[in-house]
Formats: structure tokens, C-alpha cells, sequence
């Protein structure tokens, strides 16, 4: 039975998570209706700023000693400040109130240390100038205008960017799960095939590591929704299945079945042959193939037994299926 995959699965996607752009709304206990907004959480002013070191030892000697006791980076650096475009000095000063060397005032500048302590620096929000030049070094792996090549040594501890994206994610997971859970056993079948999951097997099986999938990857998942490619290689899977066109490895070519199967494209070396057939169905040259494809696919799926012969028209030859022996049973 065909499976017109990526029409009913958009229509599952758009019904579970764009229904409320038309005035209805979420069931109760949807998830979406669990909405944060973090523009209007409170911000803590006088909250310190933590920063770790992005180097971990896996395999410390002391057990749960993943940092050095101590280490010390320079306080002085020279960046790029993409205020005046230019490149300018940085040190951290004590008693100054500002990062820039030619902006400081003290004739006799007190370098300060900057000093990591198992593998952490927190800087209470009484030291503004020590905040601002850590976020401004060339080593802090988070400074967007870090200079190439300068050795990333530490980054910024961002506990409200890290929860956001983790309840983003949270959302995704559940958003993909929430649309695979309705999706029929020949749909999961159809996208499992394209997915590589061996489905050769129970449906608990199939519909177990499918869900895995989903759960560990719900962005692809719900991207592969809206792409055409995803339903037009379960079309090709299930083309080679019935025998009508051969995925050869051994020549590298995806030939028509059939005794005297002529090549249809040859795959290149490190690609997948049905993926190199799909990519090359949506080419101009490939159009009319995928047309016959569909043509010979829509007969084998209206009989029993695939087609002894092709009408002389699709110039195509199809292996047939050996008829059952009655002549004994009479």
C-alpha cells in the first residue's frame, strides 16, 4: 500500500504545533502551554560572573581533580575593539575603571592577577573591570571578536543561556515525539526505511529504535518532515525492493532490474547509491526517470505478482516473481 509520507506527516506536524496561528489553542496539557519567557525574567544586577577554564583533564591522577589548583593567565592582551575598529591594548588595573591601556589615568598602574582557582574565577560584581576584561580577551573562547588563532584558554558560565537551551531542546523532543507517537506503523516503516533502521523486524522493534532516533535527534526529525527528498527515497527503497531498479555496488551503478538492465546513473565512490538516485531525480535529466519509477512502482503495488513484461513504451525490463506450480496439485 503507497504511503504518501511526507503529505501526512506535514499535516501531523502542522496540526501539533502550528494550530494555534488560526485563533485555537494547544490541548490543556500541552506542553506549549508551559511557555518561558526569558526577556522579561528578572536580571540580577549584583549577581557574580563565573568563568571556567574550557581545558578538562578525562584521566586526572587525583580522583575528581579535573583542574589545576591554580593558573594564571595574562592580564594584559591586545584585542580587536570593533568600536573604533581598531586594534588596542587591554590590562587589568587595580583601581582603574577602565580595561583600555591608553584610556587609564595611574602613573604607576598595579597589575592585578587573574587567577583561576580548579579551574573557576568568580568575580563578584564589585569588580566590574576585571569582568569586562575577561569578556574582552582574546582568550575567552565566547569573545566574538577573539582574533584567529589565539589560544582559546577559557569561557563564560551562562546559567540562564544554558537553561534556555536546554528547555528549547526539551520543547523539541517533546514536539517530535508528540508527532511520531501519531504517526501509523506503515508511515514509521517508510521513514525508518529511509532512516537505515533494519526493518525486517517486530513492529516493538522498529518502533523502539525509530523513537530513539527521534528523541535524539527531534530538529532533523522534524525538518525531514518538510523535505521532499525524504519521501521521494522511500518511493527509490521501495522501487529496489520490487525488483525495479538494482542498487549494483560492486559497479558502482543503479540499473534497471531485469535480465538486460541498462545503468541508469553511476554512484560515486563514498556515496550511497539510492542517496546519489534520489539527489539525481531532482535534476533534469533524472526527472523523467523518477516519472517511470513511479509508473512501474504503482503497477507491482496494484498486483500480487510483479508485471511479466513492460509495455514497449517504458523500454524498461522487470524481473517477475516465479508463478506458484498448480499442474501437481490437480
Amino acid at each position: 500500500m503507497k504511503v504518501t509520507l511526507v503529505t501526512d506527516l506535514c499535516l501531523l506536524k502542522e496540526h501539533n504545533l502550528y494550530r494555534m496561528t488560526e485563533g485555537g489553542s494547544p490541548p490543556p496539557n500541552s506542553f506549549f502551554n508551559f511557555n518561558l519567557n526569558f526577556n522579561k525574567m528578572a536580571k540580577n544586577k549584583r549577581q557574580s560572573t563565573v568563568f571556567r577554564l574550557s581545558k578538562i583533564n578525562e584521566d586526572p591522577a587525583t580522583v575528581g581533580k579535573y583542574y589545576p589548583v591554580s593558573s594564571r593567565i595574562p592580564s594584559v592582551d591586545e584585542i580587536y575593539d570593533d568600536t573604533s575598529g581598531k586594534n588596542r591594548k587591554i590590562r587589568y588595573v587595580i583601581g582603574e575603571q577602565t580595561i583600555f591601556e591608553d584610556e587609564q589615568k595611574s602613573d604607576r598602574p598595579v597589575i592585578g592577577d587573574v587567577v583561576f582557582t580548579n579551574g573557576l574565577l568568580v568575580v563578584p560584581f564589585q569588580k566590574p573591570t576585571l569582568r569586562d576584561f575577561l569578556r574582552a580577551s582574546n582568550y575567552n573562547q565566547d569573545n566574538p571578536d577573539r582574533i584567529p588563532g589565539a589560544n582559546a584558554i577559557f569561557h563564560e558560565v551562562n546559567n540562564e543561556f544554558d537553561a534556555q537551551r536546554e528547555v528549547e531542546a526539551l520543547e523539541s523532543e517533546f514536539a517530535a515525539i508528540e508527532v511520531a507517537m501519531q504517526m501509523s506503523p506503515e508511515q514509521i516503516i517508510g521513514v525508518s526505511k529511509v532512516l537505515g533502521i533494519n526493518t525486517d523486524r517486530s513492529m516493538y522493534e522498529i518502533k523502539h529504535d525509530f523513537l530513539q532516533f527521534v528523541k535524539q535527534n527531534p530538529n532533523d526529525f522534524l525538518d525531514s518532515l518538510d523535505d521532499p527528498r525524504v519521501d521521494r527515497k522511500q518511493r527509490i527503497i521501495e522501487a529496489e525492493e520490487a525488483g525495479i531498479i538494482i542498487n549494483n555496488k560492486n559497479k558502482r551503478t543503479i540499473d534497471w532490474g531485469g535480465v538486460n538492465g541498462k545503468s541508469i546513473t553511476i554512484t560515486p565512490v563514498g556515496v550511497d547509491g539510492l542517496d546519489h538516485l534520489t539527489e539525481f531525480t531532482f535534476e533534469k535529466e533524472g526527472e523523467e526517470v523518477y516519472s517511470r519509477i513511479c509508473r512501474l512502482l504503482e503497477k507491482s503495488l496494484k498486483i500480487d505478482d510483479a508485471p511479466e513484461f513492460v509495455a514497449e513504451n517504458e523500454m524498461i525490463e522487470v524481473e517477475t516473481k516465479p508463478k506458484k506450480k498448480t499442474s501437481s496439485k490437480k
